[in-house]
């Protein structure tokens, strides 16, 4: 996550926070980098509450339990903005990635308008995946 009033990075493997600490160009000044499990542990430390104006989750949620998801977009709703956005991309149903969980568009909007947001604007991108080299033809 990325405020202009707080700088704040959000990182959740503890890998990529050294990493981006041992980066020549990393500055304590203009970034403020931390590890957290948005699951369990509160941003308000590390994040002024309504100080955040965009939130990407980027292959995020699929990654957390079901039953853990509201916990972690109330977490993330405590520190956006009133007027603050949401950017998602995510796996959804009929996906061909191995992945835990899919998202339907019922319950992707419900899950987000259940936890205080609403879905202003929600788009399914449908790819279809070719089997060009003739792999499995017979």
């Amino acid at each position: 996550m990325i405020s202009v009033l707080d700088p704040s990075l959000f990182l959740v493997y503890p890998m990529l926070h050294l990493m981006l600490r041992l980066h020549k160009d990393f500055d304590d000044a203009r970034v403020n980098a931390f590890v957290c499990d948005l699951t369990v542990d509160d941003l308000i430390p590390h994040i002024s509450p309504s100080s955040v104006d965009v939130v990407t989750m980027i292959f995020v949620l699929s990654a957390v339990s079901p039953d853990k998801m509201s916990l972690m977009l109330q977490n993330i709703k405590k520190v956006l903005k009133k007027d603050g956005c949401v950017l998602f991309r995510d796996y959804a149903t009929g996906d061909l990635a191995q992945r835990a969980f899919y998202f339907s568009d019922e319950f992707l909007v419900n899950l987000f308008n259940e936890n205080g947001f609403d879905a202003e604007e929600h788009i399914l991108c449908f790819k279809q995946v070719e089997n060009r080299q003739g792999v499995g033809d017979e």
